[in-house]
Order: C-alpha cells, then sequence, then structure tokens
C-alpha cells in the first residue's frame, strides 16, 4: 500500500464506520503494533512521519510479506491515533560541545576528490611487505572498488587494488595460511535497499605483490554489511561470522566454518539468527573463559544488542545483552572495548540512523556504552548527543591513560543548511574526563556525511590520525566536490601548553 491508497482508504472508511476513540483504541493498537518489535510509541516521531511509517508497517505486515496482517484495527484509525499523539516536532535542540584544550586537529590530506563519493568502510592494516608502517584500505559501495594508500606518501593519493560489486566492509586476514595477508570482503551486492537475495562473502586471496584472487565464500544472501575471523573451534583455522543486513524481511547472522583441506576452500554455512538489520559482528570473549565469542547489533525495528557465546566447537548459545526502548532508536554501529579498565569488555553502540524515517534530528540519537557487569548483565549509560551518529572508535586520544570516544556524523538527504543550523560536526571526540564521563569535543568538519571512520599511529612517530570517509547516497546536490578520505593529524599539548607532535 502506497500513501495515496492509504489515503484513499482513510477517506473512504471514516465516512462509513464508527470512529473508536483513543481510549478505545489504546489497548487495541499496542497489541497489533507490538507482534513483530516492541511497541512504538507516538512521541518517537513526529507527526509527519507517521504516515509513510504506518504505510511500511501495513505492508510488511501483509500476508505476502511478514503474514501478521493488521485486522483489528482500520490504516485510518491507526493514521488518527498516532497523528493525534505525535508532536509536531521532536524539539531537538542544536549540538553543543566544547573546542579541544588537550589536542590540536589538523586536516593534512583529502583524497580521491570527486562529484559521488562512496566510501564504506576504512581499515588501517600491515598488508604490503615492502611498504613501511599500516596502510590505509578504502572501500567504496558506491563504484565497487577497493583502494589503499600509503600515510607515509599522501601525495601518491588512492592506489585500485580490485574491483567487486558494492563492497560494504573489510578486513585483513591470512586465511589460507601461507604467510601472506588475504582480504575478507563483506559485499552488499547492491547500492540500494533491498530484500533480494544479492550480497555475498567474498576472499581476495593473495596471489601476488598486488594482486588478488576473488573467490566467494558464500553467495545468495542479503547486503553483507559485515565479515570478522576468529578460530571459534579451535583448530587452527579462521573461521567467519557474518552480518548480513538484509533490508526489512531478509537479513541473518551466519557462521561460516572453515573445513578447508587439502589445497581445497570449504565453509560450511549455518544460520545462527533470521533477523533483518544485523549491522556488524565484533569478536570478544564475553564471559572470560578464553573462547572467542561475538556480538552483533540489529537494527530494523528489533533494535538490540545480541551475544553468541562460543562452546569452543563452534556452537553458539544466544542471548539479548540490551534491547533498545523503541523501535525508531536507530543503531548504526558497535565496537568493543574496555572503556572503564575493569578487565571485563564493554561495548560501545551509536543509534544515529536516519534512512528509514527521514527524521534527522532526534533528541535520542547518539553515543552510548553498555558496561559488562558480569554475568552477561550489560548496564546502559549515555556518553553524549550527536545527530547522525555513526562509525564508533575507542582510542585514548589526548594520551592521559584513559580510554576515549570516537563518531562519525552520517546524515544522507539532509541538507547542509539544517546540518550547519543545528550545529552538527562531522566528528565528535568524546573526551573520558573521569570513569565513565565524557566531554564533548567538534572536529573543525560541519559535512555530516562520514558512515566510516578509522584511528591509528600512521606513521610510527607517536601522533595518532583520524580518518574520516565520506558518501553522498546521490551526487551532490550541493554544487561542491568532496574527498571520498579526509585524514586529520592529532597534536597533543602538555600541560604547559606545548604541542606534542
Amino acid at each position: 500500500m502506497n500513501w495515496i491508497s492509504a489515503a484513499l482508504v482513510t477517506a473512504t472508511t471514516s465516512m462509513l464506520m464508527a470512529q473508536r476513540s483513543t481510549a478505545e483504541l489504546e489497548p487495541v493498537i499496542r497489541k497489533t503494533c507490538s507482534q513483530c518489535h516492541v511497541f512504538p510509541p507516538p512521541e518517537t516521531l513526529p507527526k509527519r512521519a507517521w504516515l509513510g511509517m504506518l504505510n511500511l508497517m501495513f505492508d510488511l505486515a501483509s500476508p505476502r510479506q511478514l503474514d501478521r496482517p493488521l485486522n483489528s484495527v482500520r490504516f485510518d484509525e491507526l493514521l488518527n491515533y498516532y497523528t493525534a499523539l505525535a508532536p509536531d516536532d521532536l524539539n531537538a535542540k542544536p549540538w553543543s560541545g566544547t573546542p579541544a584544550a588537550a589536542v590540536q586537529m589538523e586536516r593534512v590530506a583529502t583524497l580521491g576528490q570527486g562529484p559521488h563519493p562512496g566510501t564504506s568502510h576504512l581499515r588501517l592494516m600491515r598488508l604490503w611487505e615492502d611498504v613501511a608502517g599500516p596502510q590505509l584500505l578504502v572501500t567504496d559501495m558506491m563504484s565497487g572498488w577497493v583502494h589503499w594508500a600509503d600515510p607515509r606518501n599522501l601525495a601518491a593519493g588512492l592506489h585500485k587494488v580490485i574491483r567487486l560489486a558494492n563492497p560494504a566492509h573489510i578486513e585483513a586476514v591470512d586465511l589460507d595460511r601461507d604467510g601472506r595477508m588475504d582480504l575478507i570482503v563483506g559485499d552488499l551486492g547492491t547500492p540500494v535497499a533491498t530484500d533480494q537475495k544479492a550480497g555475498a562473502v567474498v576472499w581476495l586471496r593473495r596471489t601476488g605483490s598486488r594482486s588478488f584472487e576473488k573467490i566467494p565464500l558464500a553467495t545468495q544472501l542479503g547486503r553483507v554489511s559485515d565479515v570478522q575471523a576468529a578460530d571459534f573451534n579451535g583448530d587452527g583455522k579462521s573461521d567467519l561470522v557474518v552480518a548480513d543486513f538484509g533490508r526489512y524481511t531478509a537479513g541473518q547472522v551466519l557462521y561460516l566454518e572453515n573445513r578447508s583441506a587439502g589445497g581445497k576452500t570449504l565453509f560450511t554455512q549455518t544460520v545462527l539468527m533470521k533477523a533483518p538489520g544485523a549491522i556488524t559482528v565484533p569478536v570478544l570473549d564475553l564471559n572470560s573463559d578464553g573462547k572467542p565469542d561475538f556480538a552483533v547489533v540489529i537494527a530494523q525495528a528489533q533494535e538490540s544488542v545480541v551475544g553468541f557465546l562460543n562452546n569452543g566447537s563452534g556452537q553458539f548459545e544466544r542471548h539479548v545483552l540490551w534491547a533498545a526502548p523503541h523501535p525508531a532508536w536507530g543503531f548504526s554501529g558497535m565496537v568493543a572495548a574496555d572503556v572503564n579498565r575493569d578487565g571485563k569488555m564493554d561495548l560501545v553502540v551509536t543509534h544515529g540512523d536516519t534512512v528509514d524515517d527521514g527524521v534527522h534530528f532526534k533528541p535520542y540519537q547518539g553515543v552510548s556504552w553498555l558496561e559488562n557487569k558480569g554475568g552477561l548483565k550489560f548496564e546502559f549509560h549515555s556518553i553524549g548527543l550527536y545527530y547522525g551518529a555513526y562509525a564508533p572508535k575507542v582510542i585514548d586520544l589526548d594520551g592521559d591513560g584513559d580510554l576515549d570516544i570516537l563518531a562519525a556524523s552520517f546524515l544522507p538527504g539532509s541538507d547542509l543548511v539544517n546540518q550547519r543550523k543545528m550545529t552538527v560536526p562531522g566528528i565528535v571526540w568524546y573526551e573520558q574526563v573521569s570513569e565513565g564521563k565524557f566531554q564533548p569535543h567538534p572536529f573543525p568538519d560541519d559535512m555530516a556525511f562520514h558512515p566510516a571512520l578509522e584511528v591509528g599511529d600512521v606513521d610510527g612517530d607517536g601522533s595518532l590520525a583520524v580518518i574520516a570517509g565520506t558518501l553522498w547516497i546521490r551526487p551532490s546536490a550541493f554544487g561542491v566536490q568532496a574527498g571520498s578520505v579526509d585524514i586529520w593529524r592529532i597534536r597533543r599539548s602538555s600541560a604547559a601548553g606545548v604541542v606534542i607532535k
């Protein structure tokens, strides 16, 4: 059902059928609208957003989709209920932070300038044996190219490695144990959101000094957003866990067990969870038993963090570690780190996605951390408000001994005028000023189109580089070009105010 047919249904039924009051509808709608996810309170979205969202929900609930038709309530009743109780506006305030005193942020390079940057992922890794220090790997989900750059020779720009369909995520692992680093790529298969089986997991097996062979390890998947490697069954070979995002009805979490032997590549596929919206699958030891587990952050109305406990033989036990209070939460990323240095791995999450509803500034968007209290109990803590929050990174940016948080903003479909009106920085540094307390500092970047972020020491001198990737869903409407990658040099200041390079 589209908005035109929904409007016709609303007009016709309202004339022919008696309207139930809000009080009468409340229990019916609460039950009806919690068949697939927790009940979405009307106040989570403004009035203008509910017609499109309810059209989508009606369509997904139909027999041809999820087969959970909304028979107990009419569309016009749903629309009247939500628009009556929803606010005209979410009353989002401009973002605020303080300029950084402990570090200086200097943009030192912009790579790959053009009218349509499509950067989806960045990774610093040691790939080439004949190039000093880590190299920067860049995936472009629009053009399909995997690029690399030498952070010690930025003037050389981006170099093409290999072209895939629509790569979303890349990791380095010596999958065949031949002593040369290979690459594992999660490929969306299409730049357009779909539930069709277009995605794949691709092994780029190293064949020469700069050459790779493409070997599909799993195909006919949904849109694969992440792949991570670890030896989950203790046989000495790297297995894979996969986040298959899908869209609205397709999507899953997969385990690919490495059973390769005698020169023959074989990965057996096990579905661990069926759910649309799997974003990323960081590997960590959730229960401190020395075996690699992993967690997955699920968006698309489920809006939860799920842990998978490994028994040591590649079998997993699933636990919900934390669930958001409503389906519009907008999970967009997650990384594992011991934020409070208590010996237990925590999870830092971003919730700033706006693609489905087009509401770009929500007062519940931001960066948070889930503190590991032990026994698979995680406690939610807000780090700070941040519109469009994506791509969390954890690192001691200012060198004071505790861990800080970096995040970027990705607001596709928004415009620069409103971004600047809401003072949204493209990158934010959350300085940990005391245990679990963070102070936000903006980077001097007001382009909130960064779905990818990386940080590290690129030249071995002890200073850090923060690297942001830019993606425009459609060619620029701003009449400007933008770099695919911006590189910032971080210079720390001592207590006496001396800049430490």
